[in-house]
This record gives C-alpha cells, structure tokens and sequence, in this order.
C-alpha cells in the first residue's frame, strides 16, 4: 500500500490504517517491500524468500 508515496503520505496512510482498526477490529494482511517503519504497527510477521517461508514471529514493541 505504501509504493511510490513519500514519507508524509506514507504516515497519512498508516493514521488511516491505526483509525479504522480501532473502529473495526480485524485482522489486516499486510503485503509490502518496504519494510521501515511496520514495527510500530504490526503484531506478527512473516518474511518470504524465493516462495519459502524465511522468517515469522511476534513483532515486540518498545514501550
């Protein structure tokens, strides 16, 4: 959701995303190449390489 948009755009768009979840919990796929900046909004992970699954667990947020 997040390519060719600056980082201005891309906060508006995660302020959009944090506004709706509140309102109407669920569950969110999240698929995206830009990774900076997701840890603050996302719980789980997982990373995918050459169609395997590399990487999943819990994101743990920083009080």
């Amino acid at each position: 959701p997040f390519a060719g948009l600056d980082s201005k755009s891309i906060e508006v768009v995660w302020e959009l995303i944090d506004a709706s979840r509140q309102v109407w919990p669920q569950t969110l796929i999240i698929i995206s190449h830009q990774l900076a900046g997701l840890a603050n909004h996302i719980d789980y992970r997982l990373h995918l390489a050459d169609h395997h699954l590399t990487y999943q667990g819990e994101v743990h947020h920083e009080s």
